[in-house]
């Protein structure tokens, strides 16, 4: 069997090799100021600087990466007004509706987030409604394009 390096474990050694050469940078700027100064204030420093990198270090090496979770949801206008403002009446009887969230797993990748870049797994979202009075089942879509039409 081939062993192959995901794209999360090519993360954490990446986060781990960055974060190591800031504690070593660290380190090494504290033991000069020992010697420059004679103090050992630049040791302290050095300990309190270096000491989250490895912290950050062991916790990535033992848990791994923490994962960030991205919900996907494909809605138009209608539906997401639909959604935020509207109240929810069952098309058939004028009862009242009681939402049902659906989430499917898609898989984990790389998630974006404006600017921020996160590695998580990555969800489907669908809204549903189900009505109390007739138990009938009513997509997000069938809701906005009715209240459309009235």
């Amino acid at each position: 069997m081939k062993n192959t390096v995901t794209e999360k474990q090519k993360m954490e050694l990446f986060l781990m090799i960055i974060l190591g050469i800031i504690g070593m940078i660290n380190i090494v700027g504290a033991i000069g100021q020992y010697f420059y100064h004679h103090s050992m204030e630049g040791i302290f420093i050095a300990i309190l600087m270096a000491t989250p990198c490895i912290i950050s270090i062991w916790y990535i090496h033992k848990k791994g990466l923490p994962l960030s979770k991205g919900y996907h949801m494909e809605l138009d206008f209608q539906e997401l007004w639909t959604l935020l403002f509207l109240k929810k009446q069952c098309i058939y009887c004028n009862a009242r509706l009681k939402r049902i969230v659906k989430s499917s797993f898609e898989g984990e990748r790389f998630l974006e987030h404006g600017r921020y870049i996160s590695y998580g797994k990555q969800y489907n979202v669908k809204y549903e409604y189900e009505c109390e009075n007739c138990h009938k089942k009513i997509s997000l879509k069938e809701l906005a394009k009715n209240k459309r039409n009235k």
